[in-house]
């Protein structure tokens, strides 16, 4: 019996990102299901209240959609990833990207329940905000390590281009 430790590589990495998004798409669902999909039961009857309902209701699945096409779309990434040797890149892609969205999710439900940020969104805000860029730089920097370098004849020839 032969296991391939590529793909057990590959879905582990896509279980990492499925998880740090799903820890992204808690707050929203939170959001959703306090002012959409209970605004019926609390506000009483109305055309607005079932229109908000029912926007809920589309919004949990656009949510649920959304992570689970992540993890998909992560897992073959990270598999084509394996086959080229740049997994590491790839990930660090997926997840500084993840890592970004975190201060917007703080920011959308602070404007759903405005009320004072306390420690932990702060640090959750600036966590996110410094780990995705610093992630992002990271990635850069190891792909210009990957770039083959110039002879110095082709550099010269483009420097007389340039003159011209």
């Amino acid at each position: 019996m032969k296991i391939d430790m590529r793909g057990i590589l590959a879905e582990l990495l896509s279980f990492v990102t499925g998880a740090i998004a799903l820890v992204a798409v808690l707050p929203m669902l939170n959001v959703v299901t306090v002012r959409m999909l209970q605004a019926g039961y609390l506000e009483g009857a109305g055309l607005s209240q079932s229109v908000r309902t029912m926007l809920g209701i589309v919004a949990v699945l656009v949510l649920a959609a959304g992570w689970l096409t992540l993890v998909l779309f992560a897992s073959e990434y990270y598999r084509k990833g394996i086959k080229k040797g740049e997994v590491l890149i790839r990930f660090l892609r997926i997840t500084s990207a993840q890592l970004l969205a975190v201060p917007v999710v703080v920011v959308l439900y602070q404007i759903a329940f405005p009320m004072g940020m306390i420690f932990i969104d702060w640090v959750l805000f600036s966590g996110g905000l410094f780990l995705g860029i610093a992630g992002l730089f990271a990635c850069k920097w190891k792909e210009r390590q990957r770039l083959p370098k110039r002879p110095a004849h082709q550099k010269q020839m483009l420097f007389n281009l340039r003159r011209r």
